[in-house]
């Protein structure tokens, strides 16, 4: 059964299908997957508002595990890593940031802050009040790291049958990037869905080797 790698771009938008990708590595070239021709599909967002259901994230984790299976019996292929773009943990009571994080900082490069575990239950009480009072979706407070609870159930999940990185894309490309080989073909990667879940892709393959 040949080995592959898959990344996922957390995404809880509602009816938006999760970002996927699975690749095979060959020859040191990149094969993308067709995963447009399976029938199964990615699950679909629930919206940012229900993300602090704890099951209604724990069903979307579940069915994000029946789809990566899904994709390893169509495609007759064993995933053996697969990246995730999110934090897997709240960062630890008294720290300023994750250690991740701080890497970003070293670098220069600006993102956002993962809140720790007590603070997240405040956030989540905040926003169940602002929806309680009738507050609109668009404006529901702490928009920017609610996604980050969608992240930690699907490492949770996942990791029970997989092996799961956190992919910060530009931390974990870093000076690597220079050494990507150069029979690698960027054309193999045009056919995935977008160029954030391409370097996703770069990026989980560096770090594999």
């Amino acid at each position: 059964m040949t080995e592959a790698y898959a990344g996922i771009d957390v995404a809880f938008a509602k009816r938006k299908r999760l970002p996927v990708v699975v690749c095979t590595l060959a020859h040191g070239q990149l094969q993308p997957l067709p995963l447009r021709r399976i029938t199964a599909k990615p699950p679909l967002g629930r919206a940012n508002a229900k993300s602090i259901e704890n099951a209604t994230v724990e069903a979307f984790a579940n069915e994000t595990a029946d789809y990566v299976r899904a994709i390893e019996a169509n495609c007759n292929v064993r995933i053996r890593r697969i990246a995730i773009d999110a934090p897997s943990d709240p960062k630890p009571d008294g720290n300023a940031r994750r250690e991740s994080e701080c890497g970003l900082d070293a670098r220069h490069i600006s993102c956002i802050t993962t809140p720790s575990a007590a603070q997240f239950k405040r956030i989540r009480t905040k926003v169940a009040d602002h929806l309680a009072a009738r507050g609109s979706e668009s404006t529901i407070p702490h928009a920017n790291q609610l996604w980050m609870l969608v992240g930690f159930a699907l490492f949770r999940r996942l990791r029970r049958e997989w092996e799961c990185l956190e992919v910060f894309q530009r931390n974990s490309l870093g000076g690597r990037i220079r050494r990507m080989p150069k029979r690698w073909p960027m054309s193999g990667l045009a056919i995935c869905t977008t160029a954030s879940m391409r370097i996703l892709l770069l990026g989980l393959l560096l770090l594999a080797n």
